[in-house]
């Protein structure tokens, strides 16, 4: 068990000057391909994407792929199974990664880690700022006319189950396209698996709104569920 001790750093084996390497992410995702890495390449992938990703003002906002990684460290160990790794390119650099394990006993694909890339973070809070009534919505309390409406009101819809691909499809934040993507990937997985497209993630997981928008629902204390592309 001593060697378990001496995996202490996720970048073990990357040189300093590796990280240079730093790419920026398409400011566009016009087109995004989505690629499942085998059990015994993920760590290699892993750290190519790692190069990719860090710099040192990014450094805290790739937590995400530090624990997939930790994950794919476990398989080589035999500690655990190899999670099962989807990520997504667009012009060559890797602007998402998933990892996630099927579960045989209630049929779905649970999604254990979703990453994106770190220079996306920078632009959603951009974005969130230019548009202060995403998170406050002032006009909502300034103007009443528009609380008397019942439409706003009276749409369950809206916060427990939108349409699934309405939103994070057609949304100009590159995050919620990158994570679109990748649930894409899960649910095609989950539907080759014979789980009828049944996935299932953490309440605590990141990304939960964006998931939510995409039709995720609370199952039970512990789980959001969804199925397909359409539920």
């Amino acid at each position: 068990m001593k060697h378990l001790f001496r995996l202490q750093n996720p970048f073990q084996g990357i040189r300093t000057d590796a990280y240079n390497t730093y790419q920026e992410p398409p400011a566009e995702l016009l087109y995004l391909e989505t690629e499942w890495i085998q059990g015994n390449h993920c760590r290699k992938h892993l750290r190519k994407v790692c190069q990719q990703w860090y710099k040192p003002e990014t450094k805290l906002l790739m937590e995400e792929l530090n624990l997939i990684q930790w994950q794919v460290i476990g398989g080589d160990q035999r500690i655990q199974p190899y999670p099962s790794v989807v990520s997504t390119v667009c012009d060559g650099v890797v602007v998402g990664v998933l990892s996630g394990r099927p579960n045989y006993v209630h049929k779905y694909f649970f999604i254990e880690e979703l990453a994106v890339h770190p220079g996306y973070s920078s632009s959603a809070e951009r974005n969130s700022s230019a548009h202060p009534n995403l998170n406050s919505q002032p006009t909502l309390n300034s103007q009443p006319t528009l609380n008397s409406q019942p439409t706003l009101s009276s749409q369950p819809t809206l916060s427990s189950q939108p349409t699934p691909r309405s939103t994070p499809t057609s949304s100009s934040n590159p995050q919620e396209k990158v994570v679109s993507t990748l649930l894409e990937a899960a649910i095609d997985y989950s539907m080759e698996l014979g789980f009828r497209g049944w996935v299932a993630c953490d309440t605590d997981i990141k990304y939960l709104e964006v998931l939510r928008l995409s039709g995720f629902y609370p199952h039970d204390s512990f789980t959001f569920r969804k199925m397909g592309y359409f539920a």
